[in-house]
């Protein structure tokens, strides 16, 4: 039996929520780690109190779920994009969730000496009543606080939530060239985030090295989960 199961659909049709609000259910009676990963429509403003009653139901039935807006963007109900932006958008959003579940993925299989098990996980993110995603790049070094501030930026945005009211826990996955990933500047960087995201929160970091060539670039996923 799985340990962790991730469920991804786009909002704004019934077929979608159906399903995975169904196989959420079923997935749950098995003691799995139920992760939902939704995108949500923004081209009717109309939808909103809609997609809200459906991310309450599916809340019910998991762990924890991610809203990612059809922006590509934080939810930003504010800014609907014109008809025929619509693909770049759509095409956006399975991006941007693409990276929370691949994300996810990697984080529980770091290597021996940074490894987050899916009981950490658990522990971390079970039972929120919101969770944001955010990701930045940059080179590293010095900017790693940078990098972690502009991440941690668009996951309070995607959750909704705010440092030292209701952000309860946060895991931190920073990735790159090992020769960027030395103590000397990853320790650093891993205390600006903690700064950033307050004393109240409890932070898990995880460090994995990237041996791909013609990768230069320092990237840092954060998932916040909401109380």
């Amino acid at each position: 039996a799985s340990s962790m199961v991730v469920l991804m659909t786009g909002m704004g049709g019934a077929t979608g929520m159906t399903l995975i609000q169904e196989t959420a259910k079923m997935v749950r009676r098995t003691g799995a780690l139920t992760v939902a990963v939704v995108s949500m429509p923004v081209d009717d403003p109309l939808w909103k109190a809609e997609v809200a009653k459906e991310l309450v139901q599916l809340k019910e039935v998991s762990d924890v779920v991610f809203a990612i807006a059809q922006t590509g963007h934080p939810l930003t109900w504010d800014a609907i994009p014109p008809v025929q932006e619509r693909a770049r958008s759509l095409l956006n959003a399975e991006r941007w969730m693409l990276h929370c579940v691949a994300g996810l993925l990697r984080a529980v299989a770091l290597p021996a000496r940074t490894t987050l098990g899916v009981r950490e996980m658990r522990s971390l993110l079970a039972g929120a009543k919101g969770a944001g995603y955010g990701v930045a790049e940059g080179r590293g070094g010095k900017e790693l606080g940078c990098i972690g501030e502009a991440a941690i930026t668009q996951a309070l945005a995607c959750g909704s939530g705010r440092v030292g009211e209701n952000l309860r826990s946060a895991l931190i996955v920073i990735s790159g060239p090992a020769a960027q990933l030395r103590w000397s500047s990853v320790e650093p960087g891993k205390n600006e985030i903690r700064h950033l995201l307050g004393p109240e929160t409890s932070c898990l970091f995880g460090v994995q090295a990237s041996n791909y060539r013609g990768c230069s670039s320092v990237m840092t996923e954060v998932w916040l989960a909401f109380s």
